[in-house]
């Protein structure tokens, strides 16, 4: 494994500490009251260079039940740990509480070192360690190698090395350096004049300078100005090693212990997960249906009530499904392990597994829900994903809620995709919609959409904008754009051009005018016919078949169908008398270099009032162009 890190477990005053500076040389116990008392408070961290030159980072936690919840934000990351057990005292009440916590963060391979071998007598260390291979033959400890040592002399210490060297090699618990990064948060230092530095155990992906970054859960983003591991300033780091980040655009008050770094959008917050949960065979205390516990996954530790969905009690050795409501929203992936100890007074009784890191509220003993939840425990992928497909009827889902619900990259998701699910691609982002689903949505759809033809019979259309605001609230932009992409390239809707914008309507749909409006249309001809260059003003116009909004479509209609043309607003003329106004105004300027808004009255015999808006009108049509002042026009080049 090429990058890893070493842990340690183990009774407080175990020499846990004292084993690490013997072999590394640093001594990770830095705040004044550990040195006062001799024990362990916090995490301590540092690191050593393996024979081969491999560099592993060295995680140093506390013994002492008091401090049981900062060994849980360090014992997360750990690859190989060493167990350590007092030749003197042998295995004591936090010995068992540790391996326990190991067991369940499924941290499985280690070494088992017996320290203060020159406390006893000779020979005593040997028969110690038959004694406690035989205790821990049934914990996840029974294999692991046992080396007996002395942090004062050295004794052992050279072999115990070895044994990392070795194991380091084949330790079966691989990180992907691939992917988004994630590093949960378990120090947060502020050194004058450098500003914010956080650091972790980078858990999955590499991560580079200059990053953009996302605090999560409270969703800030930041940069990343410089970083380090084991000490040394570094361009990338990947996962499995101790980096400490420099961030910029995020003040140190904002970040705390159990907030995690990692790539923008790639985390959701939630107040809700489901989990596998398991109580501890040394617990004494039974599960039950709404209890309270402490949880902690990652560097986090927050309270929660269990819900049980499938029990109504876990006995200790038990597990079964359960939802934890959390007191704040926090992020995880699935596959994450957590511990959960007692609310009062505080005791490990066991962990879990997150199957779905945020989740709708379940009812309990629903049968659905439990086969959906052993799908997704058992990685059952296409039960995965169209778990999150079909749980959306009135809209896709889109690739990357897919991806973060299940933790599956999008390749693996699209792999598992099959005739019952549409997939509509935007400009962006892709989105899945189960067949059925988008048919009775379809349905319903267009069953709205020809109600409203029905009420406006000259209607152009609607906009992707009108669709949004009327039909598809909840989507975000992209979906409708490719939904309408969609039903265009199906044939369902049709596009038509009108001015700048683009109308859609139902295939079904036929735009002809009605034997209802033959009068309307002939009234609105005279008018124009009459007035000519004056323009007709079409707003005062009686339209009894017709409401307002009727009426103002029935004019983009004829508009549309070349039978008018809209000057602005309410003034209409038709397509000839248009063709008139235009060659008058070229014939103006075969002797003429300006036109005035009173030449062009004057020209077309006109009111000053009708002569403005057709001046804007011919500077669209790119017949006259601005030339300095307001109320003049050269020709624009025609």
């Amino acid at each position: 494994m090429e990058h890893f890190i070493i842990g340690t477990a183990g009774h407080v005053d175990h020499g846990k500490t004292a084993l690490i500076k013997a072999i590394t040389g640093h001594d990770t116990d830095l705040i004044p009251e550990e040195k006062k008392r001799g024990i362990s408070i916090d995490l301590g961290f540092t690191f050593f260079t393996l024979p081969d030159g491999r560099k592993a980072g060295v995680i140093d936690v506390p013994g002492h039940e008091k401090f049981l919840s900062n060994m849980l934000s360090g014992v997360y990351g750990m690859d190989l740990v060493l167990l350590v057990i007092a030749a003197d005292e042998g295995i004591m009440p936090q010995t068992v509480e540790h391996i326990e916590i190991l067991e369940l963060l499924k941290i499985e391979q280690g070494i088992i070192v017996i320290t203060k071998c020159d406390l006893v007598e000779e020979g005593w260390p040997e028969l110690l360690a038959e004694d406690i291979r035989a205790e821990l033959q049934d914990t996840v400890c029974r294999d692991w190698p046992c080396i007996c040592v002395s942090s004062v002399t050295g004794s052992g210490i050279k072999e115990l090395m070895d044994h990392i060297g070795k194991m380091s090699s084949s330790l079966r618990r691989i990180r992907s350096t691939e992917g988004r990064f994630r590093l949960p948060i378990d120090r947060v230092l502020s050194p004058k004049g450098i500003g914010t530095v956080v650091a972790g155990t980078l858990l999955e992906g590499s991560i580079y300078l200059d990053d953009d970054i996302m605090l999560y859960p409270p969703g800030q983003m930041a940069r990343i100005r410089s970083m380090q591991v084991h000490g040394e300033d570094k361009h990338v780091a990947h996962a499995g090693q101790r980096v400490a980040l420099s961030l910029s655009g995020i003040e140190k008050e904002k970040v705390k212990r159990g907030d995690v770094i990692a790539c923008p959008g790639s985390l959701i917050p939630a107040d809700r997960m489901d989990v596998r949960l398991v109580v501890g065979r040394y617990s004494t205390r039974s599960v039950k249906n709404q209890s309270r516990v402490h949880v902690y996954i990652g560097t986090k530790e927050t309270i929660a009530r269990v819900i049980l969905l499938d029990k109504d009690e876990l006995a200790p050795g038990e597990s079964g499904y359960a939802q934890l409501v959390l007191q704040e929203n926090i992020v995880a992936k699935r596959g994450d392990n957590l511990v959960i100890r007692y609310y009062s007074p505080l005791e490990t009784i066991g962990g879990g597994t997150v199957i779905s890191p945020n989740s709708e509220k379940h009812k309990r003993f629903h049968e659905p829900t439990i086969t959906l939840l052993s799908d997704k425990e058992n990685n059952e992928t296409k039960a995965l994903v169209f778990s999150v497909i079909s749980g959306s009827c009135s809209c896709p889902t889109s690739r990357s809620t897919i991806t973060e619900k299940t933790g599956l990259t999008g390749e693996e998701a699209e792999a598992v995709l099959d005739q019952d699910t549409i997939i509509l691609n935007g400009k962006k982002k892709s989105y899945y919609w189960l067949w059925d689903h988008e048919k009775e949505f379809r349905h319903c759809f267009l069953e709205v959409l020809l109600e409203y033809f029905r009420e406006n019979p000259y209607s152009l259309g609607f906009t992707k904008l009108m669709a949004k605001t009327a039909f598809l609230k909840s989507w975000d932009n992209e979906a409708v754009d490719a939904y309408v992409r969609y039903l265009l390239n199906e044939g369902i809707i049709k596009d038509r051009q009108f001015g700048t914008e683009t109308f859609f309507y139902p295939a079904a749909v036929t735009l002809v005018q009605r034997k209802e409006e033959e009068g309307l249309r002939k009234e609105i001809e005279k008018i124009i016919e009459e007035g000519r260059f004056n323009l007709g003003d079409l707003s005062s116009v009686n339209h009894p078949t017709l409401s307002d909004s009727q009426y103002e479509d029935y004019l983009k209609y004829m508009v549309y169908s070349g039978v008018l043309v809209n000057i602005k607003d309410k003034l209409y003329t038709t397509p000839l008398i248009a063709d008139e106004i235009i060659a008058m105004v070229k014939e103006y300027f075969k002797t003429e270099e300006i036109l005035s808004f009173a030449s062009l009255r004057d020209l077309l015999g006109t009111s000053r009032k009708t002569a403005k808006p057709l001046m804007a009108w011919l500077d669209d049509r790119k017949i006259t162009a601005w030339c300095g002042k307001e109320t003049e026009r050269k020709p624009s080049g025609f």
